[in-house]
């Protein structure tokens, strides 16, 4: 996770983001020169604004400034884990792809000027990755086989924490920084009790409150 402070695209140097993606992309080519294995990289990326998710990444009208019309559903899968409900993922084939999808949804991600910074983010955004590989495998009768896999990497972008008095925010301002506050709060609290259970035996660990915030 990067705090607020943290340029995920990189300024003068390159981001976070980035660097992951040129790693990423270096093992793609490494692994299909091979000739065994071909790699897919889809990329989404949203956002959590006062406790809804969503899509910076979905298609939508030119004159768009904001993200109302595309809130969209958390749910759980029981195999699959967390997911969103009609998220847009894209395929992305260079680092270049990357920063440009992102670029794209940051125009229509939340910000707003306030005392303490003139271009404040007033979400969580989530950078996502997933991965998907195909190898090809000769068995010993001779026969070629097919298996995949796949893996995701989520990249998050935290809002920072906010003193109302300080930025004195107001109206919906002040919506949005109570909203922050309290999900990060949620989230060290969250991951206070995962350290804590993991030196607990299973039928002492205690519930963690992961439904507490969406973010």
């Amino acid at each position: 996770m990067m705090g607020a402070d943290v340029n995920a695209l990189g300024g003068e140097g390159a981001g976070v983001i980035p660097r992951v993606c040129e790693e990423i992309f270096l093992r793609k080519c490494m692994a299909e020169a091979e000739g065994r294995s071909r790699w897919t990289l889809e990329l989404g990326y949203v956002e959590v604004y006062n406790e809804r998710v969503s899509d910076l990444l979905a298609e939508r009208p030119k004159d768009a400034k904001t993200t109302d019309e595309v809130f969209l559903e958390v749910r759980e899968h029981q195999k699959d884990g967390v997911f969103i409900v009609g998220q847009r993922f894209v395929v992305v084939d260079s680092p270049a792809d990357v920063v440009r999808y992102i670029e794209m949804g940051n125009k229509v991600r939340h910000t707003a000027a306030t005392k303490m910074n003139k271009c404040s983010s007033r979400s969580h955004a989530i950078v996502m990755l997933s991965l998907k590989e195909e190898r090809t495998n000769t068995s010993k009768k001779g026969k070629m086989k097919t298996a995949g896999r796949s893996s995701r990497m989520n990249l998050v972008d935290l809002a920072g924490s906010e003193r109302v008095k300080q930025s004195q925010a107001e109206g919906q301002q002040f919506k949005e920084a109570t909203h922050i506050n309290l999900s990060l709060t949620t989230l060290g609290r969250v991951v206070d009790m995962l350290a804590d259970n993991a030196n607990k035996s299973d039928k002492s660990q205690m519930m963690v409150p992961h439904t507490a915030s969406r973010s």
